[in-house]
Order: structure tokens, then sequence, then C-alpha cells
């Protein structure tokens, strides 16, 4: 693929500055500009009462080079990873475990739909050394304008650098919305299926090989684990049955000038109904090689296996924002779910009784106010709860201020919520324990101020967060989960600057965390992430070209080891990470509807010591050079 990759990439370049050069004859009268409309909007926001996200999915050559976000990680792109920031923890009070794959594919939230007044087809595909592979296409397409389908499809392929690398990860998601021509009845249905089949090498047997050693050819280093991997499935159906009540209103005044002629109605009822099971899988057909210190049960293979299916139903009533006429708006209601869990010898069956709500309050046009909770009042995990509360103020005029694009935020969350029932109970053939924890308590309060400017600073934005947590769980050096009875704290400050000079643009996140116990929580204390780059137009306005570098560094810190039997990760003492710099040139070119763009990833790697270490012996990938191309359908 080396030698074939440079000569596919100059073919695909000559054939896009032809077609460049032949619209800029053709179409010189012609808008730049993509004709189609898309919207995409959450399952709690349809179309029926309530107004769409106003923001477009974009077409933009921003960012795109940027295919996954930067991790540490295990190796290559479809690999287990975690942020190099702390987050509050999801809300799911019966829990299985934290998912190191999180970061790809479609869940049981985060539910989009789409509205296009075209079909609307986006093609996807990266291709890099060592057979990395990811394809993304998405389909959505109106039926009128009372019926919507979609379909996406997500897919990783990768060998990885070293042996036992590989990754193999699929997501397909497909859903509909339908309302009736009277708004009296609204339908929305979703189906995903997530799977993800990594092979586990269990890191480098020696990182002093890797460090000091000659050879540039990475499949020679000998790994910890020759025949192991883990599978890991979500797959999930849900629906949504919206019935609307109260007076009709076929026209809505928003203000003194804006008018909208729909049918919406006052309130209503929705019915939703969930059903959806998760598997978990590790095998080693090797378990005495050695890197495991205990075998329980099979010393010929490992097969460890979990599952869980669960069965969620809610009834809410619905108060319509009628697009934006209703100062509040929101929802209310009970919900219910039951399932089953297997684990080796562990079984339990669980119910959840909730009360839950959402109350939404657009004080006036500038301040608007989200109040959410839920509380379970009966059941396996009784008495947690979860609230929040998020003020946004902005965009402000000069009325207000003297500042026009001024945007202020205030966000606070607080919950409690049952342990995941992998640390209280597990029984594998190299881990095994029962715990009886106590809830986790959490609490999180941030605010920030941003700035959108249309001269040099096109955005300033700054925020900070604090976080604690009591009864803190983790997986310690012995690789057990212990709790803490103590109070532990993190807390970040962030600084975002977007800034452009004529044709430079430089794009600079950089954020602080500090956290109480850095024995506990393994996170850096500084991470600077930043993009330099060119933008400029050729043949008269037809071809958009960008020319950049991205840079991410982080500071040293401890950081944690990953055990592949149970796909998480673990305090460890033995290796420090960071205070290296990961420099990433890249080019990117826009034609209409097709961009492109070639990625030299890693390109200093070995310039600068090869103390480039993810996680305890696991290496950051060399230099690959990566190609992507994207093409959009809108007719």
């Amino acid at each position: 693929m080396e030698f074939r990759l440079p000569l596919f990439l100059f073919i695909a370049t000559t054939l896009l500055l032809v077609e460049a050069r032949a619209q800029s004859h053709a179409h010189e009268s012609e808008s730049d500009s993509i004709p189609n409309v898309i919207h995409s909007f959450a399952e709690s926001n349809p179309q029926f009462g309530n107004e769409i996200q106003k923001d477009s999915l974009r077409y933009s050559l921003d960012s795109f080079p940027q295919v996954h976000s930067f991790r540490l990680s295990t190796g290559n792109l479809g690999a287990p990873s975690q942020e190099l920031n702390f987050r509050l923890a999801a809300f799911e009070p019966f829990s299985v475990r934290k998912d190191p794959f999180a970061y790809f594919g479609f869940n049981r939230y985060q539910r989009q739909f789409y509205f296009s007044n075209k079909p609307y087809n986006r093609l996807s595909y990266f291709v890099g050394q060592r057979r990395e592979q990811y394809v993304d296409v998405l389909h959505t397409r109106n039926f009128g304008d009372n019926l919507n389908f979609s379909f996406h499809f997500k897919r990783i392929r990768s060998e990885g650098f070293y042996l036992r690398q590989n990754t193999s990860n699929t997501s397909i998601r497909s859903n509909i919305w339908y309302k009736s021509p009277g708004k009296r009845y609204a339908f929305m249905a979703d189906v995903y299926w997530t799977g993800a089949n990594v092979a586990e090498n269990g890191g480098l047997v020696n990182d002093s090989v890797f460090e000091f050693g000659e050879s540039v050819n990475r499949q020679v280093h000998a790994v910890n684990l020759s025949q192991a991997g883990n599978i890991q499935r979500n797959r999930g159906v849900w629906t949504k049955h919206i019935f609307g009540f109260g007076k009709i209103t076929d026209s809505i005044q928003l203000d003194s000038i804006t008018k909208r002629a729909v049918i919406t109605p006052a309130w209503g009822i929705s019915v939703i109904n969930e059903i959806g099971d998760e598997m978990y899988q590790y095998k080693d057909l090797d378990p005495i090689s050695g890197f495991y210190s205990v075998i329980y049960r099979d010393s010929t293979e490992t097969n460890d296996s979990t599952y869980l299916w669960r069965l969620n139903n809610a009834v809410h009533l619905e108060l319509f924002n009628q697009y934006g006429a209703r100062k509040i708006s929101g929802n209310a209601g009970v919900r219910h779910e039951a399932g089953e869990y297997y684990q080796d010898t562990i079984y339990k069956h669980f119910q959840n009784l909730y009360v839950e709500s959402e109350l939404n309050w657009n004080v006036d046009s500038a301040v608007r106010i989200k109040f959410s909770g839920n509380y379970i009042v009966k059941g396996a995990n009784q008495g947690n709860y979860h609230c929040g509360i998020q003020v946004k103020a902005g965009p402000f005029t000069s009325n207000w201020t003297k500042i026009k694009g001024l945007n202020i935020f205030v966000a606070f969350e607080s919950q409690l919520r049952t342990p995941e029932i992998f640390y209280m109970n597990y029984s594998g053939n190299h881990q095994r324990w029962l715990n009886s924890f106590v809830p986790v308590a959490e609490n999180s309060l941030a605010g920030g101020i941003s700035y959108k400017g249309k001269q040099w600073l096109k955005t300033l934005a700054y925020s900070v967060g604090v976080m604690t947590i009591d009864n803190y769980i983790y997986l310690d050096s012995n690789l057990l989960p212990r709790q803490i009875d103590d109070s532990l704290s993190v807390n970040s400050l962030k600084l975002w600057a977007v800034t452009q000079f004529g044709w430079f643009n430089a794009n600079l996140r950089y954020t602080i965390n500090l956290t109480s116990n850095t024995e506990l929580i393994r996170i850096p204390e500084h991470v600077v992430v930043s993009s330099l780059f060119a933008d400029f137009y050729l043949f008269k306005h037809k071809l958009q070209m960008q020319i950049g570098t991205d840079v991410t560094w982080f500071s040293q810190f401890t950081g944690e080891g990953y055990l592949p039997s149970i796909a998480q990760f673990h305090l460890q003492n033995s290796r420090s990470v960071g205070n290296y710099i990961y420099i990433d040139p890249w080019v990117s070119i826009r034609i209409k509807p097709v961009r492109v763009f070639v990625k030299a990833e890693h390109v200093n790697a070995g310039l600068m010591g090869r103390n480039y270490f993810m996680l305890a012996n696991y290496p950051h990938n060399d230099f690959a050079l990566k190609f992507g191309v994207s093409w959009l359908f809108n007719d």
C-alpha cells in the first residue's frame, strides 16, 4: 500500500484540479454555497410543536483532516482508549461497566434525526498505513414534509503497527420520523447496532526494545499476548409515539415582524418504548502465557462473557414550545425499566421505577434556562437521582452591552448513582471479587464566557469547572476495585481562541486540570491542542485549499495501565507519559461537494526520542501517511 498510495493521491488530486478548472468556466455565475438544506434534531425536540436545531450539517474544510480526537489508547483507531480530561460519569443507574470503546459508533443516547429538502448522501473514506480504513456513510431523505428516513454506517478496520493490534469495528443506525398533516400524531423510531472486535496484545514485553532498539520494524517486538481478543456488542430498538391535544394553532406570531404559518398543538402525551442488550466477551487461547498471575478456572482457554438485556418504557406529558412562541415548555412523566444480567455464575434481575422531567424557560430572546432531573423511587437502584440546571445568555446586542456577540453560560449537575455492577461482583478466569460499595455522589459546576467576532478575533471562549466526587471507585495497581471514603475534587480551566489574519488561521485550545489527589485521578495538568493553517481559494473561488499543521502536547504525568481481560484501565506506577509534542501536517482541498485531505500523522516520530508512550507498555504509533475523501450527493 505504501507504494500505491502516492500514485493514487496524484491521480485523485489531478482529477479534482481538472474538475475545478472545468467548473470555473462552466459556472462562473453560480454561488459557491451548497443548495441543500439539512437540519438535525434530538429525540426530545422533534418537528412536532417544537423548533428544530437551527444549525445545518456543515460542509466545510474546517477540522476535516481530524478523523478522530486525540486520545490515550492501546494502539490504533478502534482500540480501547480514554480521554485526556476527566468527565462526570453519565447517569445510568443500572450500568455494566465503563466503556473504553464509547468514542466510536452509536448507542442508546444522542439519537439524531434529520430533515432535508433534498435527498442527502455523504460518503467519507479514509485510509492509512498498516491497512487502516475508516468508512462513514450517511443517507437521509424526506418523503414530503411529514416523513423522513435516514441510514448511517460507520466502519473501522486497522492492522496496527505492532503484533496483535487488529481492530474491526462496525456501527449502524437507522431511524424514521412521521407526523400527521393535522399535527395530532407523530412517530419516531430508531434502531442501532455497534460492534467492536479487537485483538489484544497486552503491550510490549520489554519497553526498552522500543525506546533504545535499532529496529524500525515494529512487528518484531515481542508482545505479552498472542491469542487474545475482546468482542463487544450493543444494539437496541427505540420508538416514541406523540399524541397532540389542546388548541391547534395554525399561525404563530413570534415577534412584531416574524410570523410562521404552521399547525401545532399546545400539549401532548408521548409513549416511549425501548429494548436493547449488551454483550462483552474476552477470549484467550493461551492463558498460561505468564501475563496473568492467577488462573481460577481453565488453563487451556479463557472465555469470560457478560450479557445484559434491558426493557425500558416511559409515559410523558409534554408542553410544546410551538416553534418558540411559548416561554415555557418541557415534559414530565414516569419510566420503568426491567432486565437481566448474566456473568459466569452471577445472575441478577433488576427493575427500576423513575420519575423524570425537563423544563425549558425562555426568559427572553437572550436568556434561556433549562431544568432536568430524575429520581428512582423504587427498584434495584432506589434513591439514585440526577438533576441539572443550565443557564445560557446571549448573544447580546448593543442595547444590553457594548460588546456584541457575547455569550454566557452556567451549568450545574448533581447525581447519586449505584456503582457499575462490574465493580460490585465479577467472576472471571483471571479476576474475581465481591464488594459492597456504597453509591457514588458527584457534583459539577461550570461557567464560561464566549465572544464571537467578525474581525481578526473569530472566537474567544473561557470556562472554569469544579467537580467533586464522594466515594470514588477505581482499579488499583493490584487490579482490584477500591472505594475511598473521602471526597475528591477535579478543577479545570479552558481557553479557546480562533483568530484569522487574511488567509492565516489559528485555532488554540488550552486546558488546565487540577486534582486534589493525583495518585487516584490520573490526568495531565496541562493540555494544548492547536491548529495553524492557511485558508485560500483558487480558480475564481471554485477550489478551496487549506495547508496547516496540528500540534498536540500534554504535560508529564503517571499514566494508567490497561488490563485486556476486563477491558479496563487501572493504576500503575512504572511508567510516566507526556511532555512530548505530536506534530501532524496536512493539506486539504474542497471542490463543490468533494473534500480531500492528505495528512502526515506524527511526522516527528523518532526525531525527539522515543518517549511517546500513551499507556504503560503501549507506545503511540509511528509516522503514518493518511488520505481521506468525502463526497456529498444532494439530489
